[in-house]
């Protein structure tokens, strides 16, 4: 049954016989209150609610309404967090209020032990709602997950909303948010940032279990950079998914793979042909190929750091033009192209379809023949290289730089003339060396 609880004071007490009722009271009251309960507060409390005892701890769902974001303010005064959620199933909604100042002491997963704007920590799987209220110097919200699987971070409107299938786990303004933090289970679980995420102004944070764990980059048009994100804000992952409805970016030091990935095991990152990954440290080459599960696994280093791409199929995901993955823009590379060209080995037979790379197994020779991403090999891959020799993108020799200035082949006409538009490029280029 619902029961609704008054708040008289603005004080932060508790004294069963001072003939008042304070928030704190009120939440104690609800808490010990099957079923979902309301707090509303008097005409008269209408100063800060300044908490001097800690944390408000709710642990049954409630509704607390206020009277309006600039008159109930729950201020925590850089003491303590403001809220902290926990239970089986809580649902939470804050209607009309304002909370400001949290901090919290202690590791967040992000290295740090001291945590300013730190307003909420929800331990749930019930939902929790911001509506007309305000995040105000204390923005960071933790949302832990209860279940193994999907959570959606998407944008409605202003609101951020984050969501478990149809469960509306949080939802609250953007604006007012700084840091939104993810704790995963122990179980496999994915935190998808959606399209409309882009806008968010905020950081997101990912910690994962002992599950495998996948952080997911939806939509089109989405970038990572791991630069722009507190030490520490993503870890404990095995898998960073990029394939969206278009292409996306990543950008990631050496340093990263190592810090992102979850103890002993190796980060994988799926992609796209469109999907990019830049590192702004290291020297990842490709080192090695499997097929697993049906899927082709092309396994790179740098040091002692490895990372594995799935879905680059004969297209190197670390560099689109290097066919043969010594990590640099050759001639060989174009010559590579051609030779396959002429022996047709692994094209389908009276077709350019290069053939299922994860179909050869051990077989797959670990040359990157479709600099295009179309899934064929053809003369304007190996012209996709020549132009890129000739504007200074590859590895020329010590004082030197490679120079073409050939006239671009038309990549609409048809195969043999490609071909021989690709060999007087060629020609050309080798004249001028």
């Amino acid at each position: 049954m619902l029961a609704v609880f008054h708040v008289t004071t603005f004080d932060d007490v508790v004294a069963a016989s001072d003939g008042v009722l304070s928030l704190r009271e009120a939440i104690s009251l609800a808490n010990g209150s099957p079923g979902a309960d309301e707090i509303t507060f008097f005409e008269t409390v209408t100063q800060p609610i300044v908490l001097g005892l800690g944390e408000l701890s709710i642990t049954d769902s409630v509704t607390i309404t206020g009277a309006g974001r600039g008159t109930t303010v729950i201020d925590a005064n850089q003491q303590s967090r403001v809220l902290n959620v926990a239970g089986e199933s809580v649902d939470v909604t804050l209607l009309q209020l304002t909370l400001t100042d949290g901090r919290t002491t202690g590791s967040n997963g992000f290295g740090e032990t001291t945590h300013s704007r730190v307003g909420i920590r929800f331990d749930s799987a019930g939902t929790l709602a911001l509506i007309d209220s305000t995040l105000s110097g204390n923005s960071t919200v933790n949302v832990t997950s209860i279940t193994p699987g999907t959570v959606t971070i998407e944008e409605s409107g202003s609101d951020v909303v984050v969501r478990e299938g149809s469960t509306i786990l949080f939802q609250g303004p953007a604006v007012s948010l700084a840091v939104l933090d993810f704790t995963g289970t122990n179980g496999d679980d994915t935190l998808l940032l959606n399209a409309s995420f882009v806008d968010f102004p905020g950081t997101v944070g990912f910690h994962g279990g002992t599950g495998r764990d996948t952080l997911q980059i939806g939509g089109s048009g989405q970038s990572i950079n791991t630069s722009d994100l507190p030490a520490g804000s993503i870890n404990g992952l095995e898998v960073i998914d990029l394939r969206g409805t278009g292409d996306n970016q990543l950008s990631l030091s050496e340093q990263d793979v190592s810090a992102i990935r979850d103890a002993g095991q190796t980060l994988r990152i799926v992609k796209d042909f469109g999907d990019t990954i830049r590192f702004r440290s290291g020297t990842f080459k490709v080192d090695s190929s499997r097929v697993e599960d049906d899927q082709l696994i092309i396994t790179a280093k740098s040091g002692s750091n490895t990372i594995e791409f799935v879905g680059a199929g004969w297209t190197n995901p670390l560099n689109h033009l290097d066919v043969n993955g010594s990590g640099t823009i050759e001639p060989i590379d174009a010559l590579q192209i051609l030779n396959e060209l002429g022996r047709k080995a692994y094209v389908q037979p009276g077709t350019s379809a290069l053939v299922a790379p994860e179909s050869l197994g051990a077989s797959f020779p670990k040359k990157f023949y479709d600099t295009s991403g179309d899934n064929q090999v053809s003369p304007i891959d190996a012209l996709r290289i020549i132009n890129a020799l000739g504007r200074g993108e590859g590895e020329a020799p010590a004082g030197e730089a490679y120079v073409f200035a050939a006239s671009p082949v038309n990549q609409d006409a048809d195969e043999e003339d490609q071909h021989e538009a690709v060999d007087l490029a060629i020609l050309q280029w080798l004249g001028e060396r």
